[in-house]
């Protein structure tokens, strides 16, 4: 009683100081999380304010750059259209006044007749290249991923600026939009030039200009639904996603010209700059905290160690049954693995657990388990058994006979039997050929066999019957 007495202030304290040590760590914990997310938080709006301020400016310049080339084009077009003529060196004449740049920079004419007249004064066939027709009819329009008439092979963008003479449509006046240099002259200056744009149809998604390395060709590489389909409906806003595993924060906004939407990225690494400068500060605060906290740890580890050895002894011992549960009997298999040769597997499934916990209670099915674990640990005495489920027991034996086990598991049924118990099982033998794995499914297969029997020879069906291998092969 003198033990008993001394015993119970030393776990009062043991208990108490692992109480205390919880609250702690909870409380670090919870204030850590907090500060890290409050951070981020005021970081991240940051961010989005300063992408969204920032994404707006740089859209507002790319439209006005495409509104004054319009703008300018419709003032050629009726250049041309008053000269009344469609003379190469009039249309070169009124060509020149372009004030061209390094985007747009190549301006034609195409013609009633399908021919084109550049800005040069030559004079080419369309054939091939666009139709008069089909084109007028669209009044002022964009065509994307068209080939240029002035580098063979190389695709561009061309706007259309109808030219009429005489109240009626008689050319068209085009111009070819270098997306890649619109890609280099457009690239948004923020966050130290390390942001990305990318401008795309809404209709199609299809990547129209870019200087973005995640998109080549769509959208949809992206893989972000949420995005898709927000810049597809020419929707304004922000949000963070990873690329390539990495936080990307993105701004969509649509532009009035043509049916396009101006989506930009910032690396995480830029926009949570601050963020995770204060983080980095944060954490050699708690890692000098964590020093003060093992000390303190180390302390209470000596009474402590009991408690831990009992904790991992309930953690892979059946409670009901006093086995080594599902736990134990995953690590055992795990060891095995490499030497199953010299092993034999028993698999035990109970019959009519269920019925009996029906009829008569769950306290006679407990006591009906407990009588066949104590059966097994008799019978199979230096053997690894395990309950690895409700109604479940595999034991593994080593260097056993065929007509040994036979001979054990009849004695078991026979014990069983007597007190009005019953189980199936099933028997499987390790060799060089197979693995633990191939074994337990060998002796389980068994198991549902003689289980089978069971049932059959009392006229009853199996319960809850689980197809072998063999069944759900022949099912299939």
């Amino acid at each position: 009683m003198q033990n008993d007495k001394t015993k119970l202030p030393a776990d009062t304290f043991v208990n108490t100081s692992i109480i205390a040590t919880i609250i702690l760590v909870l409380l670090i914990g919870i204030c850590s999380l907090s500060y890290n997310k409050r951070a981020k938080l005021l970081n991240q709006g940051d961010c989005f304010a300063t992408l969204s301020n920032s994404s707006a400016d740089a859209a507002q310049r790319i439209e006005s750059n495409l509104v004054g080339g319009i703008h300018s084009l419709r003032i050629i077009a009726k250049v041309i259209g008053n000269s009344g003529s469609y003379d190469p060196k009039s249309v070169q004449a009124g060509l020149s006044v372009f004030e061209t740049n390094p985007i747009s920079n190549n301006i034609a004419v195409l013609t009633s007749d399908n021919t084109i007249i550049r800005v040069d004064g030559s004079v080419i066939s369309a054939e091939g290249l666009m139709d008069f027709e089909s084109e007028a009819q669209h009044d002022e329009h964009i065509c994307e991923f068209e080939e240029s008439v002035y580098f063979p092979d190389k695709t561009v963008i061309h706007g259309f600026i109808p030219i009429e003479m005489d109240g009626k449509v008689t050319g068209l006046l085009f111009n070819e939009f270098n997306t890649e240099s619109a890609a280099k002259q457009w690239a948004p200056e923020m966050y130290d030039g390390d942001a990305r744009f990318t401008i795309i149809n809404r209709e199609t998604g299809d990547v129209l200009i870019n200087n973005c390395e995640a998109l080549s060709k769509n959208i949809t590489e992206i893989h972000n639904e949420h995005l898709i389909t927000e810049a597809k409906a020419g929707h304004t806003g922000y949000m963070a996603f990873p690329i390539h595993g990495r936080l990307t924060f993105a701004c969509y906004i649509p532009m009035t010209i043509a049916d396009w939407e101006v989506i930009y990225f910032v690396d995480s690494d830029k926009t949570l700059a601050a963020s995770n400068r204060m983080k980095k500060n944060f954490h050699t605060f708690l890692f000098e905290e964590g020093i003060v906290f093992l000390l303190f740890m180390a302390w209470i580890f000596h009474f402590n160690r009991s408690s831990v050895r009992n904790t991992e002894k309930n953690a892979n011992s059946d409670t009901l049954t006093g086995l080594p549960n599902r736990n134990m009997y995953e690590s055992y298999c795990s060891s095995k693995a490499d030497s199953q040769s010299d092993l034999a597997c028993i698999y035990i499934d109970v019959n009519g657990l269920h019925e009996v916990n029906n009829s008569q209670g769950h306290l006679a099915g407990d006591q009906m388990l407990r009588f066949i674990a104590d059966t097994l640990k008799v019978t199979f005495t230096g053997a690894e058994i395990f309950r690895i489920g409700g109604d479940e027991f595999i034991v593994f034996q080593e260097k056993s006979s065929g007509s040994g086990l036979n001979l054990k598991i009849g004695s078991v049924k026979e014990q069983l039997r007597n007190n009005d118990y019953y189980i199936s099982a099933g028997i499987s033998y390790g060799s060089k050929n197979n693995t633990i794995k191939d074994i337990i499914k060998d002796a389980e297969k068994k198991m549902f066999e003689d289980k089978k029997k069971y049932y059959e020879e009392r006229g009853q069906e199996v319960r809850n019957f689980i197809q072998t291998p063999i069944d759900k092969d022949k099912s299939d």
